[in-house]
């Protein structure tokens, strides 16, 4: 793992802990969804364009 990986993964904790949130898929094939503040829903969709579509959805 590079160290930029590393970074990335970290920073990404960081936000988890923060926001208290989780990923999770279901078998509806609708995407990766994302909850915050302990299992409210903020975002499902696939994260082909992560940007994009995470700056979309506000």
């Amino acid at each position: 793992m590079s160290e930029l990986d590393k970074e990335f993964l970290l920073k990404l904790a960081t936000l988890c802990e923060e926001y208290d949130a989780s990923f999770c898929y279901t078998t509806d094939d609708d995407g990766i969804h994302i909850s915050v503040d302990g299992g409210r829903e903020v975002f499902v969709g696939f994260l082909i364009d992560a940007p994009r579509e995470l700056r979309d959805a506000t």
